[in-house]
């Protein structure tokens, strides 16, 4: 499966700005994106006017914790609006035969009807257990994007020729490549207006079933990209083979392309797999899931915790409560203190539901993934463009993922209700004489202050340390106060220098 890498299509944009907002961009030059690629993640570079209104929710959330206590900071929750919130689909099955009415070579029989494709859709579900395309998007859109099934429609057959000419060059209805798919798409257009009486303006998606092929093409289905939403009376195509008519996990594919959603890749055994992420919809086909963190983020679907520099301060440990995606929120972290970092995404995935395949042992590599804490990379690029990229999934026998050129450490804490409690720790060295006094996890091992064996040479320091603080800042417990980092360092130095006698 793929996309097209032609038309970009968007009504605007968002951008996450210091510290942690989140603003609706409008270009004042909307064919710009008609020149570029943007991804979800990418750093750009803006000038213009910013409307200090636009502001995300802020919440103190007593789920979000830093350094183990309740927090006293405002962390931004990020969601935006998704591009559509209701699909008109048009499905146009079809079949081709020669001037005898016989079944083309190079195709099969066609076996399903177009009964059979609505019921697969946004009927009752027959041919997947009673899992549909409208469940689908409901269930992982958490009922902000529908199919409207009321003006969806699946055509009568369009009959074709087995091959022909249109002004993009020959084709076949077997055939594999650029000419051919726009073959059907004429031809198909053409019949349906003319013979059926269908407006094709009625709808937002239109896909073209071809008959099955008996050869093998590269791909199940293509589909154009970055379109959904636009302005201009495009229509959105894809064009896939008859026998993955009911494939559901096909359609939320492609169709996520039109949402400009790329592929979810994977290293494997050191290699880079452009569809290796089976977390996702948008890795290899077929299994039924939802999208990853970053793109259902991306589709406006699922609302984050945004942590940046600001509040994840050097040897700071942060820990949420994460829900189980779609109906309850990620983290999202933007290590802006690491030049050229990716961001990261973090959600908790369960196998039930529209995410049941994550364990489905007809699919193994799909099992790698359920019950567990999946953390993505928002965006790599390949020689393919902009993919997400699947990390690590914590939880179980894996509790911990570390990244060196960040100095985070993703912790698995344990279930907290229905979700799971995870920790972001982000490093600020060696333990100290001050992490250790006030039990931070500096060096983010997982322990701190007594706990800590790196902490042993300074704990019978803490005392005189303790006191020396609380002279100076007229507080009994001084807990960790802003620009802790910088008092502290000019203490420690009066302490070694000459302690002082406890008070008589």
């Amino acid at each position: 499966m793929g996309g097209r890498k032609g038309r970009l299509f968007t009504k605007s944009f968002y951008l996450l700005t210091t510290p942690s907002t989140v603003v609706k961009g409008i270009l004042s030059d909307p064919s710009f994106l008609d020149r570029t690629y943007i991804y979800t993640g990418q750093p750009v570079n803006v000038t213009g006017y910013l409307n200090t209104t636009a502001n995300p929710v802020e919440v103190q959330d007593p789920l979000v914790r830093v350094d183990g206590e309740s927090s006293q900071l405002a962390f931004p929750v990020s969601q935006h609006s998704p591009v559509l919130k209701s699909l008109r689909l048009l499905v146009i099955p079809i079949r081709a035969q020669d001037a005898s009415g016989n079944t083309c070579g190079g195709t099969e029989a066609i076996t399903y009807t177009k009964e059979d494709i609505a019921n697969a859709l946004w009927g009752a579900g027959a041919a997947n257990g009673g899992y549909t395309l409208s469940g689908m998007y409901e269930a992982c859109s958490n009922g902000q994007t529908l199919v409207d099934a009321a003006n969806s429609l699946v055509t009568d057959f369009a009959v074709l020729p087995c091959s022909g000419n249109t002004q993009y060059g020959d084709w076949t209805i077997e055939g594999c490549g650029d000419a051919d798919e726009y073959g059907w798409q004429v031809l198909s257009d053409s019949y349906v207006t003319n013979q059926l009486g269908v407006t094709l303006s009625n709808y937002d998606f239109i896909t073209y079933l071809g008959p099955p092929p008996t050869t093998d093409c590269p791909w199940l289905a293509v589909s154009d990209t970055n379109c959904a939403g636009n302005t201009d009376g495009y229509i959105c195509r894809t064009w896939a083979h008859g026998d993955g008519w009911n494939a559901i996990a096909m359609y939320m594919h492609e169709f996520g392309h039109h949402f400009g959603l790329t592929h979810a890749g994977q290293e494997v055994n050191g290699q880079f797999l452009e569809y290796g992420d089976s977390s996702c919809t948008m890795g290899l086909c077929c299994g039924v899931r939802c999208y990853n963190a970053p793109h259902a983020y991306q589709m406006g679907w699922f609302p984050v915790v945004q942590l940046d520099g600001s509040r994840l301060l050097a040897g700071t440990t942060v820990s949420a409560l994460l829900a189980p995606q779609p109906q309850g929120r990620g983290l999202h972290v933007q290590p802006d203190w690491a030049s050229g970092a990716t961001p990261f995404f973090l959600s908790y995935r369960q196998p039930s539901g529209y995410d049941k395949d994550l364990a489905n042992t007809a699919y193994p590599a799909f099992t790698a993934y359920g019950g567990l804490t999946n953390i993505y990379a928002s965006a790599t690029w390949d020689q393919n463009g902009a993919t997400t990229q699947w990390l690590a999934a914590i939880g179980n026998s894996s509790a911990v993922y570390s990244d060196s050129a960040t100095g985070i450490t993703f912790r698995h804490l344990g279930s907290e209700g229905a979700g799971v409690r995870v920790s972001v720790c982000r490093s600020g060295g060696s333990e100290s004489l001050e992490s250790c006094c006030y039990g931070r996890d500096n060096d983010c091992n997982g322990v701190g202050g007594q706990d800590d064996p790196a902490c042993a040479p300074f704990l019978n320091q803490c005392s005189t340390f303790r006191y020396e603080w609380d002279l100076g800042t007229s507080t009994s417990d001084p807990g960790r106060p802003s620009g802790v980092s910088q008092v502290v360092a000019q203490t420690v130095v009066a302490v070694a220098a000459a302690p002082l006698a406890a008070p008589g």
